[in-house]
């Protein structure tokens, strides 16, 4: 899961307004949730499944 990480730097570093990600499961919450916090627009497709 190195995007994780991706995500949470991009964020930190303020180098992003929004994310978009499409996942279909659930490991990138704490990523989500972090970036989210650093007030980072976080749009999430789950491929029409549950996440």
């Amino acid at each position: 899961m190195k995007i994780g990480p991706d995500i949470a730097s991009l964020a930190i570093k303020k180098q992003v307004e929004k994310i978009v990600l499409v996942a279909n499961d659930s490991d990138f919450v704490p990523a989500i949730k972090f970036a989210k916090r650093e007030g980072v627009i976080v749009q999430l497709d789950s491929l029409k499944q549950h996440t």
